[in-house]
């Protein structure tokens, strides 16, 4: 039978229902093989219900520490069970807004990814010499891939059109971390 951890529950708490998606309640329990996987699980679907799940096990007590030791609260449940149900509806509200922002904002730079046209080309209406023409790109023009490829296609937006160019007239530009993250964070703090 377990005993009570000494970890704090009021942490694994507020790690669970604020950072839960990035495994934070697991790693604070010693359980870092489970935290790297509730890592991983938010880019296959099952992650939220897995975070959705951490929050009620740690709300009820019922979260383990890497001893195998429960990590529960020293007080009744009576006296603090409001407190702790509006708790969880503001700050899972704010973590479930922060972690889709975040997702939106990585999915939105690594879609948008900067090139530049390297010789006037046709901007087509299709992946295909035989789609029409909708304009030409000029050598040197900023053209934003899509993420989309049909062959030897790239889609690409030039100012308000999206088509298709041939992917050999394209030089995709150089990203550093730091591009990232002024990116991700311009987007989350819109000001």
């Amino acid at each position: 039978m377990s005993s009570n951890s000494d970890k704090s529950w009021g942490i694994l708490v507020t790690l669970s229902i604020m950072f839960g998606a990035f495994g934070a309640d697991r790693f604070y329990a010693g359980r870092t093989g489970f935290g790297f996987a509730k890592i991983a699980s938010m880019f296959f679907g099952i992650g939220f219900l897995w975070c959705v799940i951490d929050a009620f096990l740690a709300i009820a007590g019922k979260q383990l520490d890497r001893n195998g030791n429960y990590i529960a609260p020293k007080f009744s449940f009576k006296k603090i069970g409001p407190i702790i149900i509006v708790y969880i509806i503001v700050f899972g509200a704010i973590a479930v807004f922060g972690v889709k922002s975040l997702y939106n904002s990585i999915t939105s730079y690594t879609n948008n990814e900067p090139a530049t046209i390297t010789s006037n080309v046709n901007f087509r209406s299709g992946p295909s010499v035989n789609d029409e023409i909708i304009k030409t790109l000029n050598q040197d023009d900023a053209v934003i891939l899509t993420g989309k490829i049909a062959g030897n296609w790239t889609q690409v937006s030039h100012d308000s059109d999206t088509g298709w160019v041939s992917s050999e007239f394209l030089k995709k530009e150089q990203r550093t971390v730091k591009d990232m993250f002024a990116h991700i964070f311009s987007s989350l703090f819109k000001f």
